[in-house]
Parts: structure tokens; sequence; C-alpha cells
């Protein structure tokens, strides 16, 4: 497997893109739960599993910032299990969104009868 590239020129960000990755392969992280869900009680957490869970335009994440290195990092952590680990990958947030506007239920109109 290619080690991930850090695409950060900026040494903060190239850092926190380092670490992030690094608490993303250890389930015992401040990233999960005891029980292994996404924690996301911090907005860089949030950022970072938005990356992993394939949201488009993040509103916990702006170029630049710090939240934006944990997105991209979550971005690259989801491209990595889906090379070596690709059961683990959870379907992208677009993808669920098509699969409900797929199946929303249209109710017919009702007469309201006093």
């Amino acid at each position: 497997m290619k080690p991930i590239r850090n695409p950060f020129k900026n040494r903060h960000l190239a850092r926190i893109f380092d670490d992030v990755l690094v608490c993303a392969r250890n389930p015992k992280s401040e990233l999960y739960h005891p029980d292994g869900r996404q924690r996301t009680g911090a907005l860089q957490r949030c950022a970072f599993w938005d990356g992993f869970n394939g949201v488009a335009r993040s509103a916990h994440a702006s170029p630049g910032t710090l939240a934006w290195a944990c997105y991209r990092a979550g971005q690259a952590y989801r491209k990595e299990l889906a090379a070596t680990d690709p059961a683990r990958v959870p379907p992208s947030a677009e993808a669920l969104e098509d699969f409900a506007a797929d199946r929303r239920v249209v109710c017919p109109d009702f007469e309201i009868r006093e």
C-alpha cells in the first residue's frame, strides 16, 4: 500500500493532518466512542468524520483552517480503508441521500371532513 501523501505545505496543517491519521488508525483514540461509534463532539472531529463520510461541502471546515486539515485527513483515511479493508467503509453521505430520495413516500392529498 502506498503511504498517504500529505497535501499541506504549512507545517501546522501538515502536522494536524498526520496526527489525525494516527488517531484514526487507533480505535481507542478520541475519534471513537468506547463502543466504536464515531465521536463528533468537537469541531475537528466533526470535520474529520465529514471527510470520512463523504460529505461534499462540510459546514465544519473552511479551507486553510485546522478543521480543513482534519476534513482532508478523513477523506484520505476513507481512501486508505477502501484499499485495505473495503468492508469497513460505509456508503458515502451522497449515496445515502440518493437512496433516501429514491424511496420517499408520497402521500396523497386528503380531504378533511368535519
